[in-house]
């Protein structure tokens, strides 16, 4: 046995580390003690009436909802996220609004998604598979697919180029049945435009029209300022030669054929000499004028021009700008609808904005970001219409914006909507007449119908990543769908951090499932994706998926607590026999601890028998005083220690 002279000052005082910070270590020489806090060593005095009690934290905090959504939050046990309706559309990468959202939009984005392919998600409750796309047949093209449509009072007609460079060949019509051509142009178009009942075909060396009621050609203005381009808005021809801009009527020069010769001159018909170097992309009619865009470089702006009241062919006045984009952002096409909501197709993707009355524009941010947009713009309800270069398969078709969904910052729902099935530019996009048939027309390929009644062959859905607001890692245990697959299937597949997926369950014949999931490792959030595939015996029918629901459980690492009885008296022996101690060390290590609880600083907390060391928050101090126990004497009593690991 060791026995320590008490009657010489140690070589170092009681608690001596290397250190003075609160992550000291005491390392025993001789005298055994059994835990040291703080680098203050101290013996246990564990017993029946000072019990040690060593437990872990509560890791799950009782959950409460505030939202105007409740029911997640407010069940015990579980981590529940659920979705029941994606017409929000697509965008939102995690499944949690941020912090401005939890107060403004929090409600949307319960309804909004990651991304999708080929599904229809605007009716409130389900989301179904798309119209099919097919090439109009004998309607196709060896390049610029420009298509216009028009009406006779009866028959819907679309109209299109066929690239042909012929003028007997270079159009042709269709009336969702038959496609013919239409002749008899001075020469080959190089663009369309519809004033409503009749085509505007704009060449080399004029302009000429074709009305709806037949296939008569005839001209309308001849010029030798080359192929424009123009518009049919306010009942004017607004005509883009270079970079000037002329309003045009029809019929001005009554029993004349051609019209009036447009001259390079100071003309009344010129309404705007554009800058050098300056490209008229697109006009647009607004309640009280005409809105022209255009761009010269990485300069892009609206312009307005205001309507007099006196007649069709009175003058209109000089352009005033009304809206200007952020540098380099090039507008490609605009829009008025609804007499409010104006659409801006850019080289950075899509904004939607606001027109008064007099043509001011004021827009907000991109409602949909990307440069695979192009400049056409059709509308139905309360929907516009986009062409986009990749729908979600890397193939050609349009996006569709709902402007009824608007969040407070300006941007509107949005998601990928019909697809045509082949590569290449998007030339135009329209409706069918009056109906929500989408025609589009794909640069050196043809036009494209959506079907009347064949669904897509096949679809996607992706979720939002759920991560419920923390970055701490979780264990997704469950997931339930619920849909309508008696006509087709739904496949659930887990996306991992590189999107490779991972399959899970698929629905068929049946409305609802819960099953595990596969990969129950913690991490931070997870994503779904669901795969729609129609019936393989009817083409007109194919799944509905009507929700889902995750359960998971934190899987943060488990914290430990203790409540330690600890000896400290001036003069103690260990669980050996030896003897240590010095006048005043039970004080100093008591004043230790308390030290320790006051200033909240960490603090390390070895178990020297066991070998361990943790650091912990010192979160209480009880000091028994006692009369000494055998083997202990001076000034001293139980420490009693509450702290738990960080």
């Amino acid at each position: 046995m060791t026995t320590v002279d008490i009657s010489q000052d140690p070589v170092f005082g009681i608690g001596y580390s290397s250190t003075s910070s609160s992550g000291s270590l005491w390392s025993n020489s001789g005298f055994q003690y059994e835990w040291a806090v703080a680098g203050k060593p101290f013996l246990s005095v564990a017993s029946d009436e000072y019990q040690m009690i060593r437990s872990f934290v509560q890791v799950n905090k009782q959950q409460f909802d505030n939202r105007d959504d409740p029911g997640e939050q407010t069940l015990t046990g579980w981590w529940i996220r659920s979705q029941r309706d994606f017409s929000c559309g697509a965008g939102q990468l995690f499944f949690e609004a941020n912090q401005a959202q939890q107060s403004l939009q929090d409600a949307r984005v319960l309804r909004k998604f990651y991304s999708s392919r080929g599904v229809d998600v605007w009716t409130p409750g389900e989301a179904t598979l798309l119209p099919a796309m097919s090439l109009v047949s004998g309607f196709t093209s060896v390049g610029t697919t420009d298509i216009v449509s028009a009406d006779d009072g009866s028959t819907s007609y679309i109209y299109g180029l066929t690239g042909t460079g012929v003028a007997s060949t270079q159009v042709k019509r269709w009336d969702g049945t038959t496609v013919s051509a239409v002749t008899g142009w001075t020469a080959a178009p190089t663009s369309l435009a519809s004033t409503g009942n009749a085509v505007l075909g704009f060449h080399s060396t004029g302009i000429d029209i074709s009305n709806a009621s037949g296939s008569t050609v005839t001209q309308q203005w001849t010029h030798a300022l080359g192929a424009g381009y123009g518009w049919w808005v306010k009942e004017r021809i607004i005509a883009a030669f270079g970079s000037d801009l002329y309003a045009l009527p029809l019929g001005r020069a009554t029993g004349s054929a051609p019209f009036a010769v447009i001259t390079s001159g100071a003309s009344t018909d010129k309404i705007c000499a554009g800058e050098g170097g300056w490209t008229w992309t697109s006009v647009t009619a607004a309640p009280g004028a005409i809105l022209a865009a255009g761009y010269r470089g990485s300069r892009s702006a609206i312009y307005s021009f205001s309507v007099s009241n006196t007649g069709v062919a009175t003058p209109l006045s000089s352009p005033v700008t009304v809206a200007e984009m952020p540098n380099g952002e090039v507008i490609k096409g605009i829009r008025v609808y609804l007499g409010a909501f104006i659409t801006i197709v850019t080289s950075s993707g899509v904004r939607i904005g606001t027109v008064s009355a007099d043509g001011t524009v004021t827009f907000g941010p991109l409602t949909y970001s990307n440069s695979t947009v192009y400049g056409d713009i059709a509308a139905y309800d309360r929907f516009i219409y986009v062409g986009a270069s990749d729908v979600g398969n890397g193939t050609a078709g349009c996006i569709r914006i709902d402007l009824s969904e608007m969040d407070d910052a300006g941007r509107c729902a949005w998601a990928n909507d019909v697809d045509t099935g082949v590569t290449g530019d998007v030339d135009a996009v329209y409706m069918f007449g009056t109906t929500d048939r989408v025609i589009i027309g794909i640069n050196a390929s043809g036009v494209y119908q959506s079907s009347t009644t064949v669904l897509a062959a096949t679809g996607e859905l992706v979720t939002s990543k759920i991560r419920y607001s923390t970055l701490e890692p979780k264990t997704f245990q469950l997931m339930s769908v619920k849909g309508t697959t008696t006509d087709g299937t739904i496949a659930v597949s887990s996306l991992d951090i590189d999107n490779d997926p991972t399959s899970l369950y698929t629905l068929s014949s049946s409305s609802t499932a819960e099953f595990g999931l596969s990969n129950t490792d913690p991490v931070e959030y997870f994503s779904a994706k669901f795969s729609f595939t129609r019936s393989s015996t009817d083409s007109t029918k194919g799944p509905t998926l009507r929700g889902w629901q995750t359960k998971a459980l934190p899987a943060v690492t488990r914290k430990q607590q203790w409540r330690l009885p600890l000896l400290c008296f001036d003069n103690e022996q260990d669980r050996f026999g030896n003897k240590s101690g010095a006048s005043g060390s039970g004080l100093s290590r008591y004043q230790a601890l308390r030290a320790a609880l006051l200033t909240g600083v960490p603090v390390i907390l070895q178990d020297l028998v066991g070998g361990e060391s943790f650091t912990v928050l010192v979160e209480d101090v009880q000091f028994v005083q006692t009369s000494p126990p055998r083997n202990a004497s001076g000034f001293g009593g139980v420490a009693i220690i509450v702290c738990r690991e960080l």
